[in-house]
């Protein structure tokens, strides 16, 4: 199994190796592919962090730090929400009606998020955004089934999701190879920063939560 890891391991730096040289040399077309990046793998549950940091560094090493980040940034502010609509309307589609029928009633914690964010609206969604501890991807799905208004699904989105865009590009262009993320070794302040973040927004829905569950 350690064997397979590290094979697997292996495989991904070098794939991700060609791509950071293709990109150098193909910068519009490169472009446009990191943008396909998130549209294709963001709905089938790939850690949108790891496209953000894989951006930061592709970017940083073409343009510099300040003006890579920045450019990268512009492109993932756009994105980003775009694609987790995408997932939204997708389970909105899909799977609304089944949860509706065949779990609120018996997943308890689940109907006191539906219940919070029918009392709270969009500030309880920013904050669910912001908690890292909830998986990006798999909250997309989980608040389609909910009654969240899509128009606060995609602000919460662009509002939450800020902190964590602007510290995985912060990771990703001070990278100097790319398997530092990879193998997580490129733990730094930002890492500190997102955990206290983290511990700080998970006691707050909490307290949200275990309020509407309690009615």
């Amino acid at each position: 199994m350690i064997t397979f890891s590290a094979l697997f391991i292996r495989n991904i730096i070098g794939v991700l190796n060609d791509y950071n040289g293709w990109h150098r040399n193909n910068e519009l077309l490169g472009t446009f592919f990191y943008i396909l990046l998130f549209l294709v793998l963001v709905p089938i549950a790939y850690p949108p962090a790891h496209i953000m940091a894989i951006g930061g560094f592709v970017y940083g090493g073409i343009y510099g730090k300040v003006a890579g980040f920045f450019i990268c940034f512009a492109i993932i502010i756009i994105v980003y929400p775009i694609t987790s609509l995408i997932c939204f309307m997708i389970g909105r589609r899909f799977f609304k009606k089944y949860i509706e029928e065949n779990v609120y009633e018996k997943v308890r914690v689940i109907k006191a998020i539906s219940r919070s964010i029918d009392a709270s609206g969009l500030k309880i969604l920013i904050l669910m955004r912001m908690n890292y501890t909830m998986p990006w991807n798999a909250l997309n799905y989980v608040m389609s089934t909910t009654n969240c208004m899509v128009s606060h699904f995609y602000i919460s989105t662009l509002v939450g999701s800020i902190p964590y865009m602007i510290v995985y590009l912060i990771t990703g262009v001070n990278l100097t190879r790319i398997e530092q993320f990879i193998t997580g070794k490129a733990a730094g302040i930002q890492d500190i920063i997102l955990f206290v973040l983290t511990i700080v927004v998970t006691c707050v829905v909490l307290y949200i939560v275990s309020k509407e569950s309690k009615k």
